[in-house]
């Protein structure tokens, strides 16, 4: 195309020559399109133009051939084309190639970006299945941690809010303000009961969540001790809630709350100080942390819990990291302020009394007023009575919101000025008036039941059900043995309208679970109160003190359980039941035996289907079993649910008897018909308790006596106590079964029996004056019948030993006593319980006649033997101060060796008769003696009969318990004698503390410790003060000795001591030695590699690296 643009084409014909130009002129402008189509075509595509250009190569060839000569030149030229052509095609290839590579790589790339992909994404996918099951596992271990809901309290104090009230601290105080800012900072707000503690501490909480709850560099986490929660009452708790809360604002958790799955695997807790670092770990990484603590003073000092919890609150202030802001409320007390006040370093430890911060206070409780006002109930009241109900209450209120709620709840239910205006005059002046004038406005005749039933509230631990408190509210100590089921509320919300506003039932509010009656008192204040009034002295947290003191029944302070079993209360009972940390089968079957004495089925049945049943045939020092218990107290119906469920009908329990017996000595002919038709054995065997026969007798049924009689059963024919013996020593009945029998010809001189002889027995009855001269009778019968006036035998040797414990002489000159001095009795007779009538004459309120009367017959004033070793120590026993002195007048040694007791001065302190003691004292008595064998030191005798005389007092009138004195023995000495040998040893117990562990003597116990007992001293039948409690089961003075930093033994013996637990049990009963390995187990220790040990390791060690090194060296 080139060569027709330069007109180079031409045609030729002959010489003639045209051009192709001039000849073509219609097809030159196809072939300029052409030109230019193939020039676009071959510009774009590389393979068409290396074809092009071999077609370039071959058109001259075609072009000239006309006129080419030099074929040679042309077949060079030919050649040469091929091989360029050659070349182009092979290029051309290789082009290709490249390309298809290159296509081919991208394909591969392709997919291996698409394998790539498909990768990422299953690895997110995993990423995502981990990451959920991190975040289950999580979960899983924060609520293992820790399952308290903090937000109850807060939720309560919030709802009591009042629009407001709080500003003054969280908008205007600079102390608030410091400590919000501050590093380390520390805030205690403290003030009176009822002053809004605890809703100014939810209103902080409430300000600081709505400042900081968005920023996630922050965290807040906070607690409410409570009362009425037992879970919200310790340290673990508190701090384990805490560390939850702040793990939940963390993405991660911090190494040291990590170890807690190890904790969570083996079934285990941390303790104290491993929260306590978890606590400062979990903080690590925030730029604010606040922490608020309500209710200090709620935490109890029970078990020395509180003191833990201000030790924990010391130790967090000391090493607080710069972001921790720790805020609390508390009442003022003293063992708090003690604590906190020495963290207090201003500006940024600082205290806030409310106290002091009178005008801002009473802002709020006007706040508070006018928004109570305002509300409906108060909608017809007139501005001007309401402005005058608002000062007065105001001025009254001494800063106590509590205080102007209770009046709240008087005003609202008025409906006139005129009585409006008189409330308002008459409003009594803070709290404790309050609670008084509230106490005086319940009806006087159900007054008794309120007050226990709100002891009962202030005494437990944790919040009582509306079941229980109906239960509480009809319980009568000092009435029947049994509930009285005519005497139960219809439902148990009925109990509430008895209580005027003084108890809340907080079932229907968000709180609580709704199938949970929870009641708590109506204030902390309430609680306070009635915890400050004598209630300070109780065996048991759910037993108040004066009502197990009322029972007179020692047993039942030990164990609640036999008290509420015989009472017939059954949600009380499995309460018990459920609580009780060192239950053991003995203390099941002894509540057992007192439920069926106490006629309820519904508790016999309940202690049966326990989940530790007690055994239904197990025996009982006090009633034999369960089921002579019942027929003994003549309960029909639990006899018949007793034997349906296995009870032996013929069980002779401990000699003392069976049930069929049992019910023929108390005159039970209900339940006697129902053993015999069961098939209860009546043959008249003997045993302790004398034959069948002898059981009627004592029963005084002269009916049933008569009929077995006439049915040909002998009086004399079983030995033992005769029925004589028993017609004679019963002393409910007349003599006129006595007389029966001694004319059915009964043996006068027949031995057996408690009293050895019939005429002994007879002398054992304490007639009323009445009825004297019917007993001097029946005595002068006997004799005239031939009984042996100087019989020796039973359990006061004789019959004038016997009369002169039990008779007066006074207004009577022909008494028993002057009538066997008359007949011949010997006045020094030796033998039986007191060694001597005049020992025996010395216990006795009117000894000055019988005395006298004794000395002048012969006796001698300074004979030694007996229970109490002579006359002056048993004179000291009973207090008889006219005894006393006349004995030290006549020169009896005061320090006289012999006895249980060892010299004169003990026994004087056993009924607490301080003028008896003071006497011995003054007449200069050594008070620390350890001669005694059974109580070998004066303290330890203090504690021998610590409670007679108030349970004495209390059977005298059951009714007025306060008037009961409980002043304790064991501190009168050591107030009055101030070189009292505290841990003097010697006697059973070793010591006067092991002696008042074992006996039960709470406050002795405290008052020896206050006084330098040694807690872990060592010695005694039951060698530690700790372990003697252990045994008898008195947990109240376990906590006290183990408060006052007494070891158990597990701590320091590989394993029990199982041949002295063995003597233990035949002393003191299984029971003692199951209470004894649960405690072991309870308090063992992980114990630490001893050193003898690591001398073994350290050998074996040792042993190897020199082995190791002769093998080397060989």
């Amino acid at each position: 195309m080139d060569e027709i643009s330069r007109e180079t084409w031409r045609l030729r014909f002959g010489t003639t020559e045209i051009m192709v130009k001039d000849l073509a002129q219609p097809v030159s402008g196809i072939i300029t399109r052409v030109n230019g189509y193939i020039n676009s075509a071959l510009a774009s595509n590389p393979y068409a133009s290396l074809a092009w250009a071999g077609v370039t190569l071959l058109l001259p060839l075609s072009r000239d051939a006309v006129k080419w000569n030099d074929w040679g030149k042309l077949l060079d030229d030919i050649r040469e084309a091929k091989q360029n052509f050659s070349d182009a095609s092979e290029t051309w290839r290789d082009i290709q190639y490249e390309e298809e590579c290159s296509a081919a790589h991208q394909r591969h790339r392709e997919a291996m970006l698409g394998w790539n992909s498909m990768g990422a994404d299953v690895a997110g996918l995993r990423r995502a299945v981990e990451s959920a099951q991190s975040e289950t596992k999580r979960a899983t271990l924060l609520a293992w941690l820790c399952d308290i809901d903090p937000s109850e309290g807060y939720n309560t104090a919030r709802s009591m809010h009042k629009e407001g009230t709080g500003n003054w601290l969280i908008k205007d105080s600079e102390q608030f303000r410091a400590w919000e800012v501050e590093p380390s900072s520390f805030l205690w707000l403290h003030g009176k009961v009822g002053s809004g503690k605890t809703v100014l501490s939810s209103t902080v909480i409430n300000s600081l969540r709505d400042r900081h709850s968005s920023d996630p560099r922050t965290a807040l986490a906070y607690f409410y001790f409570s009362f009425s929660d037992a879970r919200k009452q310790d340290v673990i708790g508190m701090l384990a809630s805490i560390v939850k809360q702040l793990c939940a604002r963390r993405p991660l958790l911090p190494q040291l709350v990590e170890r807690f799955y190890e904790y969570q695997e083996r079934g285990e807790r941390p303790d104290t100080k491993t929260l306590e670092a978890a606590l400062l770990a979990v903080l690590d990484g925030f730029s604010m942390v606040h922490i608020v603590i309500d209710a200090l003073d709620e935490c109890p000092r029970l078990n020395n819990e509180r003191q833990r919890l201000l030790d924990t609150l010391g130790r967090i202030c000391k090493t607080a990291p710069a972001n921790l802001h720790l805020f609390c409320t508390s009442r003022k007390e003293a063992d708090i302020d003690a604590t906190l006040g020495l963290l207090l370093s201003p500006p940024h430890r600082t205290a806030i009394d409310l106290t002091r911060v009178e005008s801002e206070h009473v802002q709020d409780i006007g706040l508070y007023i006018d928004s109570i006002l305002a509300s409906s109930d108060f909608g017809s009241w007139q501005n001007d009575l309401k402005n005058d109900a608002r000062a007065v209450l105001i001025d009254r209120a001494d800063g106590m919101f509590q205080y102007v709620a209770h009046q709240f709840d008087v005003l609202r239910k008025l409906s006139s000025e005129n009585s409006i205006r008189k409330a308002i005059r008459e409003l009594p002046v803070g709290l404790d008036a309050t609670y008084d004038r509230l106490l005086q406005s319940i009806d006087p005749e159900v007054q008794p039941q309120v007050a226990r039933s709100l002891m009962w509230l202030a005494c437990s631990t944790e919040s009582l059900t509306l079941k229980e408190l109906a239960e509480i509210f009809i319980l009568r100590l000092e009435g029947p043995r049994t509930v009285d089921r005519t005497a139960m509320l219809f439902k148990p919300e009925d109990v509430l309208k008895y209580f005027s506003g003084l108890v809340l039932d907080q079932s229907s509010s968000d709180l609580a679970d709704a199938a949970v009656d929870a009641l708590a008192a109506g204030s902390k204040s309430l609680r306070q109160m009635f915890s400050k009034h004598h209630l300070e002295g109780f065996a048991d947290p759910l037993v108040p003190g004066k009502f197990s003191r009322r029972t007179s029944l020692f047993r039942m302070l030990r164990l609640p359980l036999c008290f509420t079993a015989r009472r017939g209360f059954v949600t009380l009972t499995e309460l018990l039941l459920s609580s009780h940390d060192y239950l053991v089968q003995e203390d099941l079957d002894a509540a057992l035996a007192d439920a069926a004495y106490g006629g309820s089925t519904a508790v016999v049945d309940l202690l049966l289907d326990s989940a530790m049943p007690a055994n239904i045939n197990a025996a009982s020092d006090v009633f034999g079993d369960a089921l002579r218990a019942a027929a003994s107290a003549g309960h029909v119906e639990t006899v018949q649910r007793l034997l349906d469920r296995g009870a032996d009908i013929d069980a002779q329990r401990g000699g003392i008897g069976s049930a069929l017996q049992a019910a023929c000595a108390m005159g039970r002919v209900d339940v006697v018909r129902l053993l015999v038709d069961c098939g209860a054995e009546a043959k008249w065997s003997l045993n302790n308790s004398g034959s069948m026969l002898s059981s009627v007798t004592e029963s005084g049924s002269s009916i049933v006596l008569r009929h077995l009689l006439e049915s040909g059963i002998c009086p004399e024919k079983n030995g033992g106590e005769t029925p004589l013996h028993a017609a004679a020593r019963n002393r409910l009945r007349s003599l006129a079964d006595f007389h029966t029998l001694l004319e059915r010809g009964a043996d006068v001189n027949a031995p057996g029996g408690e009293y050895g002889y019939p005429l002994q027995a007879l002398c054992s009855r304490f007639p009323a004056p009445a009825h004297t001269s019917d007993l001097r009778s029946a005595v002068e019968l006997l004799l005239d019948k031939g009984a042996e006036i100087n019989a020796t035998g039973g359990k006061y040797g004789s019959a004038l030993q016997c009369a002169c414990y039990h008779h007066d002489t006074d207004n009577d000159d022909f008494n028993v006593v002057k009538v066997l001095l008359d007949r011949g009795a010997d006045a020094d007779a030796r033998g039986g319980y007191y060694g001597t009538p005049f020992q025996s004459a010395c216990t006795n309120p009117n000894f000055r006649s019988i005395g006298r009367l004794l000395v002048e017959k012969g006796a001698d004033v300074h004979v030694q033997g007996g229970y109490y070793g002579n006359a002056l120590q048993a004179s000291c026993h009973r207090g008889i101060l006219e005894a006393i002195e006349w004995l030290l007048d006549l020169g009896v040694d005061i320090n006289a060796s012999g006895g249980e007791y060892g010299s004169g001065r003990l026994p004087a302190i056993l009924n607490k008769w301080e003028t008896a003691l003071q006497l011995v004292l003054d007449r200069g008595v050594d008070i620390n003696d350890t001669r005694g064998r059974e109580c070998a030191t004066a303290l330890q005798a203090a504690l021998e009969a610590y409670w007679s005389e108030s349970e004495s007092q209390i059977r005298r009138d059951p009714l007025d318990v306060d008037r009961v004195s409980y002043r304790c023995p064991v501190e009168f000495l050591l107030l009055n004698c101030p070189n009292i040998e505290v841990n003097a040893e010697g006697g059973i117990f070793g010591s006067a503390l092991q002696a008042a562990a074992y006996n039960g003597r709470t406050t002795a116990a405290k008052a020896l410790l206050q006084h330098g007992a040694n807690v872990d001293m060592r010695g005694g039948k039951y060698r530690s003060a700790l372990n003697a409690a252990v045994f008898q089961g008195f947990w109240d003075i376990v906590e006290v000795l183990l408060a006052a930093g007494a070891t158990p033994d597990s701590r320091h013996l590989a394993k029990p001591d199982e041949k002295w637990l063995e003597l233990v049990r035949e002393a003191d009963g299984q029971g003692a030695v199951d209470r004894y390995r649960l405690f072991w187990d309870k308090h063992k220790r992980t114990e630490a590699p001893r050193r003898a040990d690591w001398l073994l390791w350290l050998c074996v060690l040792m042993g190897a690296a020199v082995g190791v090194f002769l093998w080397y060296s060989l």
